[in-house]
C-alpha cells in the first residue's frame, strides 16, 4: 500500500474486493464503487480517480481536508487511501441510504420539519469546513449522503471533497456544478468560503420544492405553502452579492432552526427585555406603541403554546414562523434587537 508520499505502491484490490454491480456513481472525476474489506468484511465506498496531474492535486487536497475534518459527524469519514501508480483511490464510509438527490427523486419535496433537521446538519458541516479555511465548492444534493433514516428525520453527511481547497487567500478557479454555483464563482470573480453559502440555500429550497433557484432569476422562486421564516432563511443565503450573504453562525442561530427549548428561552428573554421599563420606553420610541403592544400579545400567545410538553413538530414550525414575524417587524426599526435580547439574563 502506498499512501501519499510513500514509495512502494500497492493496488487497493490487495485489501478490498469490489462487489458485483457495485457502481454508485460516476463523473468527470472517476467513479465510486462498493467494496468489502478482505479481512474484516466491512463494506466501504471507494472513489477511483485517474492519476493525472490535476487529479493528483485535487486528490491531495481531498485527503488533507477529510483528515482535518475526520471527527465531524456531518462530514463523510475517510478510512484509507491508495495510489497504485495508475489510479488514486479513497476509501470512505458507505451511505446505505444513498444521497439526497435519489431520496428526493423517490419521495418528492420534504416537510419543513424534515428539512430543518437536514439544514442544521448541513450548516454544521459547512461551519466546520470554514473554521479550518476549507471551501468545498460543490455542495449539492448528490454530494450529501443519507446515513440514517428515523421516521421523517434524515441523518446526513457532506461528501465528495474532490474540489475542496484552502481558502486563506482569494480563489478564482471556476469549478463545481453550474446550477448550484455561487454567482461570483460562475462569473469568474475572486471568491472565498462565503461562496459555499449559496449552495445550502439552493439545496434547502430544492428539498422543499424540488426546484433549483437560479442566480438572476430569483424573482421566479415559488414560496407557496412555505412559512415566512423558511423563506427568509433561504433568501439569506441566496444573496447575489456575497457581502450580503449570511454565514453559518448567523443561520444556525436563526429563528427557523430553533427547537422547543431554544424557542422557549428566546421568547422568555424577549419578554423580559420588553418588560424592562427603560427598554420598553426606548422600543416604543423606535417601533411605536401599537407595534410593541402587538408583539407583547404575540409573545404571550407563543409562550403559552410552548409550555405544552406535547407540542408537535408541525405546531413548532408554525410557532417558529410566528416568532420570526414578531421579531422581524421590530427589527426593521431596531436592527440591534437580537443582540440586545441575547445579553438579557434568563433564569
Amino acid at each position: 500500500m502506498r499512501h501519499i508520499g510513500a514509495s512502494i505502491p500497492m493496488p487497493f484490490e490487495k485489501v478490498y474486493s469490489i462487489e458485483e454491480n457495485s457502481l454508485l456513481g460516476s463523473g468527470a472525476f472517476g467513479s465510486v464503487v462498493l467494496a468489502t474489506h478482505n479481512v474484516t468484511k466491512n463494506r466501504v465506498a471507494i472513489k477511483k480517480i485517474a492519476r493525472t496531474d490535476e487529479g493528483m492535486k485535487d486528490f491531495r487536497y481531498e485527503v488533507s481536508n477529510l483528515r482535518a475534518l475526520h471527527d465531524h459527524p456531518n462530514i463523510v469519514s475517510l478510512i484509507d487511501h491508495f495510489d497504485d501508480g495508475e489510479y488514486l483511490s479513497l476509501v470512505m464510509e458507505v451511505a446505505e441510504h444513498g444521497n439526497l438527490y435519489s431520496f428526493v427523486k423517490s419521495h418528492g419535496p420534504l416537510s419543513e420539519v424534515a428539512v430543518k433537521h437536514i439544514a442544521r446538519q448541513l450548516l454544521s458541516g459547512v461551519q466546520a469546513c470554514h473554521a479550518k479555511h476549507i471551501v468545498h465548492r460543490d455542495i449539492k444534493l448528490e454530494n450529501i449522503l443519507v446515513t440514517a433514516i428515523d421516521g421523517d428525520m434524515l441523518s446526513v453527511q457532506i461528501a465528495d471533497f474532490g474540489l475542496s481547497t484552502n481558502a486563506r487567500h482569494p480563489l478564482q478557479r471556476v469549478c463545481g456544478t453550474p446550477i448550484f454555483m455561487a454567482p461570483e464563482m460562475a462569473s469568474g470573480k475572486f471568491y472565498g468560503t462565503i461562496a459555499d453559502m449559496w449552495n445550502p440555500g439552493a439545496v434547502i429550497y430544492c428539498l422543499l420544492t424540488k426546484d433549483i433557484p437560479v442566480a438572476g432569476s430569483l424573482h421566479e422562486m415559488d414560496f407557496n405553502g412555505m412559512t415566512e421564516a423558511a423563506q427568509h432563511f433561504i433568501l439569506a443565503m441566496l444573496k447575489e452579492n456575497p457581502n450580503d450573504r449570511a454565514t453559518t453562525s448567523t443561520l444556525l442561530n436563526h429563528t427557523w432552526l430553533m427547537d422547543q427549548s431554544e424557542l422557549t428561552e428566546y421568547v422568555q428573554k424577549l419578554q423580559l427585555f420588553l418588560q424592562d421599563k427603560e427598554n420598553q420606553e426606548y422600543m416604543v420610541l423606535m417601533c411605536g406603541g401599537d407595534n410593541i403592544d402587538c408583539a407583547t400579545i404575540s409573545l404571550s400567545s407563543i409562550a403559552s403554546s410552548l409550555s405544552d410538553d406535547d407540542i408537535g413538530a408541525n405546531q413548532l414550525v408554525e410557532l417558529t414562523s410566528q416568532l420570526y414575524l414578531t421579531v422581524h417587524y421590530l427589527e426593521e426599526d431596531f436592527p440591534e434587537l437580537r443582540d440586545q435580547v441575547a445579553r438579557t439574563v434568563w433564569i
